[in-house]
């Protein structure tokens, strides 16, 4: 019951966001329609392209924690107070099996029944991707707008989350002169979800506040039929929706730094140097000081 209510909270507030004047929306309606279509058609699904599974988590949805593959998206953690972050933070102590000293944690957990406290420590247990998310809960803890500013140190450019490009890009920020700033969802997915975000930024502190006031949409238009192999996604259109009021994300962010990134071959090792900028608690890779390199 208390998911249903927090889905249909969701829902209500994107309701809110789409009920404008359609030609905010270029498209138009039907384009619309086809993006919710896209995602079963589910509004709960739509929401998910800004990824809830830090708030599933916080509901009590500790399988998602069992995943090896699960993960934390800077999006949602940026939303998130630091009560709620500490909550997260502490799921995966619990998920564990972690005694708690503290009184209002033990309280906390002990409403689910999957958790058996019954160990002092857990480190043994950590997964790399538990003591990763750890890691990552601490850096939006540790947000403080009323720190001196950091000044980014020739910010514009291409900053992709990997050092190097596969068979397509991965998460990416475009930041632009101005403070204008792109968000890019990684391309080496093949199913329709945001393609983009735009909007501007601003620094306060140790937090870079990221205003979205435009969303762009990738349809693959998958045709099961067309190909022998099953799918084409080929052909594709970029919808836009223009925000009303800017959706607001706060990550904690680092001064740009240079980063050593250590590569293992045949009975060999190389390191590279890479310019570094942290947003969120992960890594962006600075790979051109052209604005639309990769386009």
């Amino acid at each position: 019951m208390r998911n249903f209510f927090f889905c249909l909270m969701v829902c209500l507030n994107l309701a809110g966001s789409f009920a404008q004047d359609s030609s905010v929306f270029y498209g138009g309606k039907d384009d619309l329609k086809g993006i919710l279509r896209s995602y079963n058609d589910s509004i709960f699904e739509f929401s998910s392209i800004f990824s809830s599974n830090a708030l599933r988590i916080l509901l009590g949805e500790v399988d998602i924690l069992n995943s090896r593959y699960w993960e934390l998206d800077i999006f949602s953690l940026s939303q998130m107070d630091n009560r709620s972050l500490r909550l997260l933070r502490n799921m995966i102590y619990a998920r564990h099996g972690y005694k708690f000293n503290s009184a209002d944690l033990t309280a906390f957990f002990s409403r689910f029944d999957w958790y058996n406290p019954r160990y002092d420590n857990v480190d043994k247990f950590f997964t790399n991707a538990d003591e990763w998310h750890i890691q990552m809960i601490q850096a939006f803890e540790k947000r403080n707008e009323n720190l001196p500013n950091i000044v980014l140190n020739k910010p514009v450019g291409f900053w992709h989350a990997s050092p190097a490009v596969a068979t397509g890009y991965s998460e990416r920020f475009i930041i632009h002169p101005n403070n204008r700033l792109e968000y890019y969802f990684s391309s080496m997915k093949n199913v329709a979800i945001a393609q983009h975000l735009n909007g501007s930024y601003v620094i306060r502190g140790n937090v870079l506040i990221y205003s979205v006031n435009e969303i762009y949409f990738e349809m693959n238009n998958a045709d099961i039929r067309g190909e022998p192999w099953g799918y084409d996604w080929g052909r594709s259109t970029i919808n836009k929706l223009t925000l009303e009021r800017p959706i607001v994300y706060k990550f904690p962010v680092s001064d740009i730094h240079t980063s050593t990134i250590t590569y293992y071959g045949y009975n060999s090792e190389s390191q590279e140097s890479y310019v570094t900028l942290t947003i969120g608690g992960k890594d962006f890779f600075k790979l051109s000081d052209d604005v639309n390199f990769g386009r």
